[in-house]
């Protein structure tokens, strides 16, 4: 679980007045204390509906709620009983004494899931919660995304949450989110909008006094996206390393025994994950962001001094060293193993990592670079560092001139000033 920032309790004032004679501050900081959750008990005569509940991080939710008591399920994806894993695991909920069905409804469509949930709710055992996983993604710029990519992104998670609110406006309301949508991941702003729209959703349900919870999801290890794409690798490198789902769901549990609106589950190396986000250097995560590591060389400032006195050979050679540091680090090898006049390509660098590479350091130096003009050098650091170094040094003089005193309009008319 993410952690919170330090809470503090005001003294009485009797208390305060003595802490103040005996030399200490008024404000005292508690024993962190952790609230044992309830145990989660689900309705055993009530049915609960999971979108996406065929396979992935769903189905492994379906597993969970049987554990805790749940005996009636339905399980919603756009392919029901041909999903691959559909078989396997309505047998394993059989074992398990729980009544799992597989339905074939896009749940973003009201023509396939009003009939169903009316079903459900007429039925023997009445519809008591929902937990909404469907999802589609779909990474590009947003500038490349078509209507149709856009829509086919964002029509799972908010069509198909917007379909389960009208139709459930008292039933238990869960809705899966994530966090490249609090961080805000490259390449994925329509899954992003897609998630806080649905984050929306659930403050709207409970300021109208109904129930509703999100759940911010970091990446999950061994089951659905993630584990299909064989990206555990690459979102380690990134900062996000995939945590294990049963570790995650037994965290949702504690989440839905507390009551609590939203919460978020996942493995963060925010100094990593800083470098390919920038907005996590913003102040809402200063409760969670840790300080600046200490000897680190390559901070901003420092880096434009360095710059601005810097001969363009010196300059040239800076620059390298600082794409050689990312790239140490984005590819766990010694700088001193990475030949700069070789292409970066040798060393395994594909174009995830390359992005990841161009995003660390543009946090280092507060400016972007055409992605067309490095795409036209050689591949090696050096001819990285040339296409980049007039860009940086544009921006590095931009800012020093900006930051010269200013003569008073007054001054040019006084001779004293001359």
């Amino acid at each position: 679980m993410l952690p919170r920032p330090p809470h503090y309790r005001r003294l009485p004032p009797h208390a305060a007045l003595q802490a103040h004679r005996q030399g200490r501050h008024h404000l005292q900081r508690p024993r962190a204390r952790r609230a044992r959750p309830r145990p989660l008990r689900l309705d055993p005569e009530g049915t609960y509906l999971i979108s996406g509940g065929l396979s992935g991080l769903g189905a492994h939710t379906a597993r969970t709620l049987v554990r805790h008591g749940a005996r009636h399920l339905a399980l919603v994806s756009r392919r029901g009983h041909e999903a691959p894993e559909a078989p396997g695991l309505l047998e394993e909920l059989r074992t398990q004494g729980a009544q799992a069905t597989a339905h074939t409804a896009d749940v973003s469509d009201p023509h396939t899931m009003q009939p169903l949930l009316e079903q459900l709710q007429a039925g023997p055992h009445p519809l008591r919660g929902v937990i909404h996983a469907a999802m589609h993604i779909d990474d590009h710029p947003l500038t490349e995304l078509t209507d149709d990519q856009l829509h086919a992104i964002i029509a799972p998670k908010w069509g198909g949450a917007l379909q389960l609110n009208a139709a459930c406006p008292r039933t238990d309301f869960v809705v899966y989110s994530s966090i490249s949508a609090t961080a805000g991941f490259m390449h994925q702003a329509g899954y992003a909008a897609a998630n806080l729209t649905m984050e929306a959703l659930v403050r709207a349900r409970r300021a109208a006094g109904r129930p509703g919870t999100f759940m911010i999801w970091g990446a999950i290890d061994r089951v659905g996206y993630v584990a299909r794409n064989q990206l555990t690798g690459a979102l380690t490198s990134m900062g996000a390393a995939p945590v294990d789902p049963d570790d995650a769901l037994d965290a949702l549990a504690g989440h839905l025994s507390n009551g609590s609106e939203g919460s978020a589950f996942g493995r963060v190396d925010w100094h990593r994950l800083g470098a390919v986000c920038p907005s996590l250097a913003s102040p809402r995560f200063a409760a969670v962001r840790p300080p600046e590591i200490a000897g680190d060389e390559w901070h901003l400032e420092a880096v434009r001094r360095r710059l601005a006195t810097a001969t363009p050979p010196e300059a040239l050679a800076l620059i390298e060293d600082m794409l050689a540091a990312v790239i140490s680090e984005t590819l766990h090898l010694p700088p001193e193993d990475i030949d700069r006049n070789r292409p970066l390509q040798q060393y395994g660098m594909d174009s995830l990592l390359a992005m990841e590479v161009l995003a660390r350091f543009r946090v280092y130096i507060d400016q972007d670079v055409p992605i067309m003009e490095l795409l036209h050098t050689d591949g090696t650091i050096h001819g990285i560092a040339e296409t980049m170094l007039p860009h940086v040094l544009r921006r590095v003089h931009t800012n020093a001139t900006s930051t010269l005193p200013q003569p008073r309009p007054d001054d040019a008319a006084d001779p004293a000033a001359e």
